[in-house]
């Protein structure tokens, strides 16, 4: 393979066109949706993106079929015997999101927009902690947290031995034993615009 360069809504991309070190996936460089439309490129090397919400790293990149930006990695290397997924995690660089209107530094997994360019969710390192201030007290994740389209909180995934007080219910102990950690969308607790629990496992 050649170096090739492609242009999208969040700069000109670097496919991955040669093995430089242990960490690359053997994964298609770029992918397209059946229209053609550009859908992802995994990138040679980190490179910085011009996203909606400022200038973030990226080794991965996907798109919708606009063209707008979907989601984000900073980081997307190969776990394996050779390299750990605590070696992943030290080559991490914190980031800068306001959450709640406050500015919260975690170092982030994937970062998925909605299609106007408003984040959708932020999913974290499993190391990574945040806090997220809820109607019913402080909520730690470890996962991440999912928002509105208009910027309220929609679902948070607790971490373990979280207890919440509900009123009329007492005290509640929200966890899924089977969530994933591929992304912090829809999440075990889940809340309506106003803050208000919806939903909880």
């Amino acid at each position: 393979m050649r170096r090739t360069t492609v242009e999208t809504s969040v700069g000109k991309l670097v496919p991955f066109y040669e093995i430089s070190d242990g960490r690359q996936k053997n994964r298609p460089s770029v992918e397209y949706y059946k229209s053609g439309a550009l859908y992802s490129v995994y990138l040679q090397e980190q490179t910085k993106v011009h996203t909606p919400v400022g200038d973030m790293p990226a080794e991965l990149v996907t798109f919708y079929e606009s063209g707008n930006v979907k989601r984000v990695f900073p980081l997307y290397g190969q776990l394996s015997g050779f390299w750990t997924e605590e070696q992943e995690y030290e080559l991490a660089k914190p980031m800068t999101f306001t959450i709640q209107g406050e500015k919260v530094s975690v170092k982030p997994l994937c970062i998925h927009f909605y299609e106007s360019g408003k984040i959708c969710s932020i999913t974290i390192w499993s190391k990574e902690r945040m806090t997220i201030h809820t109607l019913y007290g402080d909520i730690t994740t470890d996962l991440g947290v999912e928002f509105y389209e208009s910027g309220e909180i929609r679902s948070v995934e607790p971490i373990i031995g979280t207890k919440m007080m509900i009123p009329g219910r007492g005290v509640v102990y929200p966890f899924n034993f089977f969530k994933l950690r591929m992304h912090a969308d829809n999440n075990t607790l889940k809340f309506d615009k106003n803050g208000h629990l919806a939903e909880i496992k």
